[in-house]
């Protein structure tokens, strides 16, 4: 069973994931990897009355049928088999695949992406949560800003919480997501109710849109209205022509046609607009680019990349912070590279030099040659052509590395594929660490 699930991914993350009602419904708003080698299981997945021994490990052949499989950690892959079991899911942006007949699966914790094949129950008490699903009988949903597809049958249907997109897939281009508004600019509605006028078709020109939730798709046609865009991981897609469109939240990716003013007051958001006549960037670790005109820029955050047409490799993120001998290629050889900051990307060539990265959702390259690299930090996704050692104190990072002496890994949920023959110390948890 395949519908994508790196599509899911890309809606439940960040930046992690990027569909928009089940029968009507619409409302507001492998086993693991190996821990070590590729023939181990980390303690992600675990079944009651199964042996965990010291360093973790667990024999999953010894699931007896009807155990349940429990899921937990970030930002990792996770693929598991059904055998008339319930399966309990709880992490953060974790990426599951189900096969199999399930009996219950319950979803708990913040912007995962799961694909299940078929299960008896489905119910989805965490916030952010993308589900998708072949066949299921009952679906009841607690939690806040989650989406639910179903492709099969006639689920009986129970959203109990606020913001939910809840749909079968014959449903999901006629309907839109309620957590999107249209209302008098000097109004602003509760983010967890949708006040009664939900189609924007129906509002005046100029009248505000704004849209709220967390980890859901949502697209808007402006009519020359203002926009109001705060949530977590949302996907936004404007058409149209906005007068000022504002982004605040938490990584958000917002595309925008035409827009006259861009204002981003949030942190680690990713906003691509085509055409704008001026920019005020205030929050941290956003990435803004523009393809069209010559706007006015102002830029008083930390750590924001905001470019244009051409510039794309030649603006330098502020939150890339180097010590003063390390800049450019007068860089002595050994000075250490220090890299932060929130959702941008880096490139850094090393020449025999230590690199630190501590950041969320960096989007980091190194070429060249490092000595040590420390990745510190949360969910921030390392290449690295070449190190003597690799050092990871953080948790659900995702590290490539084409060939490296020896590897340590303290945090937890992390995912490590390295090239060479490293030695290998992993003391976390839910740590995944493959040979490519």
């Amino acid at each position: 069973m395949t519908h994508g699930l790196t599509r899911w991914a890309v809606l439940a993350v960040l930046v992690l994931v990027l569909a928009a009602c089940g029968g009507g419904v619409v409302d507001a708003g492998d086993p693991v990897p190996a821990e070590t080698t590729a023939d181990t299981t980390p303690p992600t997945t675990a079944a009651p009355g199964t042996t965990v021994d010291e360093s973790g490990q667990t024999d999953e052949t010894t699931f007896a049928n009807g155990d349940a499989i429990e899921i937990t950690g970030n930002a990792i892959p996770v693929e598991e088999s059904c055998d008339n079991q319930p399966v309990s899911i709880d992490g953060t942006a974790l990426a599951v695949e189900l096969s199999g007949s399930c009996t219950t699966v319950t979803v708990d914790g913040q912007g995962n992406a799961v694909e299940i094949a078929t299960a008896t129950d489905l119910q989805v008490d965490g916030d952010g949560n993308a589900v998708e699903i072949d066949t299921v009988s009952d679906i009841l949903v607690d939690g806040e800003g989650n989406f639910v597809e179903w492709h099969n049958g006639d689920p009986s249907v129970s959203n109990q919480g606020t913001g939910n997109v809840v749909q079968g897939s014959q449903d999901a281009a006629a309907t839109e997501p309620p957590t999107t508004t249209a209302l008098p600019a000097t109004t602003a509605p509760p983010a967890t109710t949708a006040p009664p006028s939900t189609d924007d078709s129906d509002a005046p020109s100029g009248d505000e849109i704004v849209i709220t939730g967390n980890g859901i798709p949502v697209e808007e046609t402006c009519d020359n209205q203002s926009v109001s865009i705060d949530g977590t991981a949302l996907a936004v897609e404007l058409s149209g022509s906005c007068t000022t469109v504002t982004v605040d939240g938490k990584g958000n990716a917002v595309e925008i046609t035409e827009a006259d003013d861009l204002e981003v007051d949030g942190e680690g958001n990713a906003v691509e607009v085509d055409t704008v006549a001026s920019i005020v960037v205030d929050g941290t670790g956003n990435h803004v680019e523009w393809h069209n005109g010559n706007p006015t820029v102002d830029n008083r955050g930390l750590g924001n990349v905001v470019e244009g047409p051409g510039q794309a490799g030649g603006t330098t993120p502020p939150g890339t912070e180097a010590p003063p001998t390390t800049e450019g290629d007068d860089a002595p050889e050994g000075d250490e590279i220090v890299i932060t900051g929130t959702g941008i990307p880096v490139e850094e060539s090393c020449d025999n030099q230590p690199v630190s990265i501590d950041g969320q959702g960096l989007a980091v390259e190194l070429s060249g040659t490092c000595t040590t690299v420390t990745v510190d930090g949360q969910g921030n996704s390392v290449e690295i052509a070449d190190a003597e050692s690799l050092e990871i104190p953080g948790e659900g990072n995702a590290v490539d590395v084409a060939n490296v002496g020896s590897i340590s890994v303290d945090g937890n949920g992390n995912n490590v594929e390295y090239g060479g023959d490293p030695s290998i110390d992993d003391r976390g948890t839910g740590n995944v660490i493959v040979g490519s």
